[in-house]
């Protein structure tokens, strides 16, 4: 085991964009918002700017963040491998790290934008709602209504912002009579929308490689610093590329991977190598083996023989005297040879000699004696080693060369407790074996679905689609074949986990925004979060006050004190003195439209006899 900062680095080049004068601009100053329009590229110029300063700052942050996270993982192998497959892991670990980086960054800025957009955020650059003051009695109330631009998809059809986040025009300079204001040009590439992150995204920056559009926007934003981007300097991306694109790959134009085989082979430190021969034997050696089989076999010939001839002819003899009965009658073979067998046995002297002396019968006695001694040591020994060995366990191992499924099916079954197959690849994709899909709920598909409970069945779209991606790359570790009962319990288990984290992301993702939100009080265009009141005070003195919207009369809760503050939605009469009409069942109100989103239910899309009386009453 091993860190891949100890044999890898990875290192990249952002966008030319991100080390360009255009992100470092201190003179460019906010434009007196009565000067111009909302949408005039002057009032949005210093947003624009600075958000391209935002975004390369947050995605040079986020990779070096992922990066210390990607060092500090743990490689496993089991042997080291040649300096070929070294690159091709390289190459792997590389884009496995590139795509969950840059899928996970597109998605937090996703639920961050789908969430400010379906809380209907109101922006202070006026480019989604426009402020109207309302006299009532004494005292204005300042009230918002949703701007409009062209669709994307057909520029002459319009697009509300409270309907749609997609909706936005070109950038342009507008020249200010007095009464109207004219169109002078639009600026190449820019748009400007209901959100300006959103806007950003579907911009190219083709203005900024062109020379005389570069002259253009600084003559009129007075700034003379400005300098063309040069297109020869682009490695990856193109002047066409949209910010959206180059958002998603975390503005990075190239990524560069350092590697080393040596530092991986000094970190892997192998104890041994071994490697396969194969090896003729030589002439001389087979010579050799012939001739120890031919002494062996004359050996044993020489044993066999006398008595095998001697068998022969005593057979021959029986034959040639078959007249006489009462001779083959008398003689009995088997007790012959047997009695044959016992005295050649018991006559048996593995010490006597050729010698004639017929004196020396007491030596030969002593010889007889000790050959009998010995034949019974002998035999008892063997006894005594048989009946040992025959109680001694011995282990044989059976090697079977590429076993087939249905081989290790039937070995399992048999030697369930001591198999042993070893995987030749101890690294296995979890999707050759897994195949997780994810059904999500019907009202996702609905035709029936609200703006913010679309935005959230997309943001849950992405979330299991990018973590199912980084699930079935991710590498199942085996230095053998599991049975299939324990495969399925650890699948099971990785998919527990997966669909655990999945959730926690996802959540915790929300709520991070849902918090930041309410911490800094941020206006809805609904007005259900706060109430601007103005009071005027004399000619020249005007007195505003921000009121929290109160929900749910009885417990007196705030949208200042509790964010998830709430009461049933439903629909009033529009005489002045408002009365509920009908209460929709299972649907809230709250301080923030995500907020009364995920305090609801759907009881109400189940209920074809409410939706009947729904559509009556609207």
């Amino acid at each position: 085991m091993m860190k891949y900062k100890d044999f890898m680095h990875i290192d990249y080049d952002l966008h030319l964009l991100c080390s360009s004068n255009y992100v470092k601009l201190q003179e460019l100053k906010n434009p007196s918002l009565n000067r111009f329009l909302p949408t005039d590229f002057r009032t949005l110029a210093p947003q624009l700017f600075h958000s391209f300063t935002n975004l390369c700052k947050v995605s040079n942050d986020y990779i070096k963040k992922s990066l210390i996270l990607f060092n500090a993982s743990s490689f496993v192998i089991k042997e080291s491998f040649s300096q070929e497959t070294f690159n091709l892991k390289i190459n792997t670990y590389k884009d496995t790290f590139i795509s969950t980086t840059t899928r996970s960054f597109a998605r937090n800025l996703a639920i961050i934008l789908n969430i400010t957009w379906s809380n209907e955020i109101v922006s202070s650059r006026r480019t989604n709602f426009l402020f109207h003051l309302v006299a009532t009695n004494s005292l204005f109330q300042l009230q918002f209504s949703p701007l409009s631009y062209s669709k994307p998809e057909n520029m002459h059809n319009l697009c509300i912002c409270s309907l749609s986040m997609r909706c936005f025009d070109p950038m342009s300079i507008y020249l200010n009579n007095n009464t109207h204001f004219n169109k002078l040009f639009e600026i190449p590439g820019f748009y400007t929308g209901c959100l300006q992150t959103e806007s950003i995204r579907h911009s190219t920056l083709i203005c900024l490689f062109n020379q005389s559009c570069v002259d253009l926007i600084s003559f009129w934003l007075n700034i003379f610093t400005l300098e063309t981007l040069d297109i020869h300097n682009l490695y990856h991306f193109s002047v066409n590329s949209t910010i959206e694109s180059i958002q998603n790959e975390m503005f990075v134009d190239r990524w560069k991977v350092y590697s080393s085989h040596r530092a991986f082979y000094e970190q892997c430190r192998p104890n041994y190598c071994s490697y396969t021969l194969i090896e003729y034997k030589s002439i001389w050696l087979i010579i050799t083996i012939m001739l120890e089989l031919i002494g062996g076999f004359m050996k044993i010939m020489k044993l066999i023989l006398p008595h095998f001839v001697h068998y022969i002819f005593l057979l021959n003899f029986c034959f040639c005297h078959k007249k006489s009965r009462t001779l083959v009658l008398t003689i009995s073979f088997p007790k012959f040879s047997i009695r044959l067998i016992l005295r050649r046995f018991s006559q048996l002297n593995l010490f006597s000699s050729n010698s004639s002396n017929q004196n020396n019968e007491r030596e030969s006695h002593d010889q007889l004696l000790a050959i009998r001694i010995f034949l019974i040591v002998f035999i008892v020994s063997i006894i005594i080693l048989t009946t040992y060995s025959s109680q001694v366990q011995l282990t044989k191992t059976v090697i079977i060369s590429n076993p087939s499924i249905e081989q290790y099916f039937s070995l399992y079954k048999i030697h369930s407790e001591t198999i042993s197959c070893p995987c030749e690849n101890i690294a296995i994709q979890r999707k050759t074996f897994i195949s997780l899909q994810a059904t999500f709920h019907q009202v996702c598909q609905s035709s029936s679905i609200f703006g913010t409970i679309l935005s959230l069945c997309q943001l849950s779209f992405m979330t299991v689609n990018d973590g199912l991606i980084d699930f079935n790359a991710a590498s199942f570790v085996s230095v053998k074949v599991i049975s299939e009962k324990e495969l399925l319990m650890q699948s099971e288990s990785l998919i527990d986990v997966f669909i655990s984290t999945s959730e926690n992301i996802f959540i915790n993702t929300l709520q991070l925004v849902r918090d930041t939100t309410y911490a800094n009080s941020l206006l809805s265009g609904f007005d259900t979060s706060t109430t601007v009141e103005l009071f005027p005070i004399n000619e020249t003195l005007i007195k505003v006050r921000l009121l929290p919207r109160q929900y749910n009369l009885s417990t007196s809760c705030t949208c200042y004190n509790d964010p998830t503050c709430i009461e049933p939605a439903g629909i009033y009469s529009n005489e002045s003195i408002m009365s509920l009409i009908y209460e929709i069942p299972g649907i809230y109100v709250a301080c923030y439209m995500v907020e009364a989103t995920l305090k609801s239910n759907l009881a109400f899309l189940y209920n074809q006899s409410e939706i009947d009386k729904f559509r009556e009453i609207i």
